[in-house]
């Protein structure tokens, strides 16, 4: 069962909501977004204002972000508040990485953020010196904490320059094998934590027989980039040039990044590991599936994990990207997409294969 509470500015519980419906579209990795309308005869909706929060609790989730808009509506019968708003991921796309976060943008002393270590690790650090415990006073994002660092993910190195810090925590994230988000606790506080998704791929899967369904479409784009080349730093005969080359398919693709404003060789390197796998092959499959009674989102997976889907002849892995939960009267649906086309999954040789096989055996179903 759906329970909604109400935060002041303060973050202090102000009173229970009892929405006549709710929705929210949960994204991994990203800010998701969320509403609820409530009876304008309700005693909190002439409390509730802009600059509330709330926390929505459910059975395996849990969301709570900040108020963005209220818009009332009004009939002959009924008189509805609707009340809208965004995760708290959005403290992270609020801030900027400053080159020393610890001072403020006029005062820069630095060209670079530069650090580098486990996925979990640079992700802790970048959003706690911009918005967490250890930034400056002006740029702590209230109530936001920072959970303990275990190390986890592989090793990654960024360096930026006023870059927004969701944008670069997704991609940490993605090249890290990690997966982040942002939720306040019984605590009272908000919490910036990272996890590693599961492969639930054997445990989860939606398949007709087990009252599980899918629709969606595939595809394959060809490659826009099969050669990366990052020029650092230097002038002339004397700039460093990194390239990374994919293995040749009859068609070799040449594309440049400029990456003058660091002469971190490892920062270089990944540009290069980037740019390549941003301009790969790429194998879209976009599926919505139902959950089920034994498949529920947030019990027994989540945003970033791995599960199977049936679509149609084939069976497909794919990490989990948003959820759309809706609540009513009669409970909750809930619709999980998978393997959307924006991720870097989508471009893995692995991936891509599965995808034409995909592909393959829904041309020849058709054609039976």
């Amino acid at each position: 069962m759906l329970t909604i509470w109400a935060l002041d500015e303060s973050g202090i519980r102000r009173g229970m909501v009892e929405p006549v419906a709710a929705r929210a579209v949960l994204r991994d990795c990203d800010v998701g977004t969320w509403s609820f309308d409530i009876d304008m005869n309700d005693p909190m909706a002439k409390k509730i204002t802009a600059g509330w929060s709330v926390v929505f609790i459910d059975e395996g989730v849990r969301i709570s972000g900040l108020i963005t808009s209220i818009t009332a509506s009004v009939d002959a019968q009924y008189s509805t508040m609707t009340v809208f708003g965004v995760d708290d991921n959005v403290r992270l796309e609020d801030r900027l990485v400053y080159p020393n976060p610890l001072k403020p943008a006029t005062q820069q002393d630095r060209a670079r953020y530069v650090v580098r270590g486990s996925a979990e690790g640079v992700l802790k650090a970048m959003v706690g010196a911009a918005a967490g415990d250890t930034a400056i006073s002006t740029r702590k994002s209230p109530g936001l904490v920072i959970n303990p660092n275990y190390n986890r993910g592989g090793q990654v190195a960024i360096s930026e320059r006023f870059s927004n810090v969701l944008e670069v925590a997704r991609r940490i994230a993605r090249i890290g094998g990690v997966t982040f988000n942002t939720v306040r606790g019984d605590d009272g506080q908000v919490h910036f934590d990272v996890r590693v998704p599961k492969d639930l791929t054997r445990q989860v899967r939606i398949i007709p027989q087990t009252g599980g369904a899918a629709t969606g479409s595939v595809g394959v784009e060809s490659a826009t980039v099969t050669a990366a080349i990052i020029a650092g730093q230097g002038e002339g005969a004397e700039r460093y040039i990194n390239e990374l080359a994919a293995p040749d398919k009859g068609r070799r693709i040449e594309r440049l990044k400029d990456r003058r404003d660091t002469d971190e060789i490892d920062v270089v390197a990944q540009a290069a590991v980037e740019l390549l796998s941003d301009g790969a092959e790429t194998g879209k499959a976009s599926l919505k599936i139902s959950e089920t009674v034994h498949r529920k989102f947030g019990v027994h997976f989540s945003l970033g994990d791995s599960i199977s889907v049936q679509l149609g002849p084939a069976t497909i892995t794919s990490p989990v990207r948003t959820a759309d939960i809706t609540w009513d009267g009669f409970g909750r649906t809930v619709e999980i997409s998978v393997g959307d086309h924006d991720q870097p999954d989508d471009k893995t040789p692995a991936w891509v294969r599965e995808v034409k096989d995909l592909q393959t055996r829904i041309r020849g179903l058709e054609s039976r």
